[in-house]
């Protein structure tokens, strides 16, 4: 999930492979293309071995 400033989430995904780029989020929110920014991401994947990980950081939009 990628979240504005504010804790809106302006992408949300689930159950996909890495790398797939039919799951990638464009930087539109709402049918709008959004301004560059900073954002946050959390990310929850289960390993091949059944692991269970989560990560969380920050991205930036440039257009």
């Amino acid at each position: 999930m990628i979240l504005d400033r504010w804790g809106n989430i302006v992408h949300e995904d689930f159950e996909f492979q890495p790398q797939d780029p039919a799951h990638s989020w464009d930087g539109v929110y709402r049918n709008e293309l959004l301004q560059p920014a900073t954002f946050s991401y959390h990310l929850g994947y289960t390993m091949i071995n059944g692991e269970q990980r989560e990560e969380a950081g920050t991205i930036s939009l440039f257009r």
